[in-house]
């Protein structure tokens, strides 16, 4: 079985946010309870070799039948902060070779740098999208009547901002607003 961990919003517990096998309608995990809690804040691989016989193993319900081997790995993203932990479970103990955990460390790290990735080319196109908009803003301005240039910058404020929607300009002339 396996699971992806991420943050809550208020930073108190792992939420599963996606699953296969015996994951499926995993309860929150809350701070500082668990491997993949301790994975989350050493930054590292942790292990449990029998998970009914180890200290802070997260068992809410105090089941009997829990997967008994369990690993979890840290995802970092493009800060190398940390913003998922990968666990893995086999319902035997001692269940990971290391081989296994080899391949399951670099899992991590070939995951964390397809994030940075990712993370990195969403703010370059973000970036982009900027530029583009001042590039347009000055072409307007230098190109456009006056009338006109007060609709352009309020366009390219909106784009610019974000989570905004739509917005206003007033402009004070001499004996009117505009």
């Amino acid at each position: 079985s396996a699971v992806m961990l991420a943050q809550s919003p208020d930073g108190d517990y792992l939420l599963p946010t996606h699953s296969v096998g015996s994951f499926t309608g995993w309860q929150p995990i809350p701070r500082p309870q668990g491997i993949a809690w301790e994975s989350w804040q050493s930054r590292e691989l942790r292990v449990t070799a029998d998970a009914l016989s180890e200290p802070g193993v997260f068992n809410p319900g105090g089941f009997p039948d829990l997967p008994r081997s369990r690993a979890a790995v840290p995802l970092f993203g493009f800060d190398r902060q940390v913003v998922a932990v990968l666990g893995v479970t086999r319902d035997e103990a001692g269940g990971f070779s290391s081989e296994e955990l080899k391949v399951f460390r670099l899992i991590g790290e070939v995951v964390s740098s397809a994030l940075e990735r990712v993370e990195a080319t969403a703010q370059l196109m973000r970036q982009l999208h900027e530029s583009q908009v001042m590039l347009n803003t000055v072409k307007t301005i230098a190109g456009n009547s006056f009338d006109t240039i007060w609709a352009d910058l309020l366009r390219a404020t909106v784009d610019l901002v974000p989570k905004v929607q739509a917005g206003s300009i007033f402009v004070r002339e001499i004996d009117r607003y505009v």
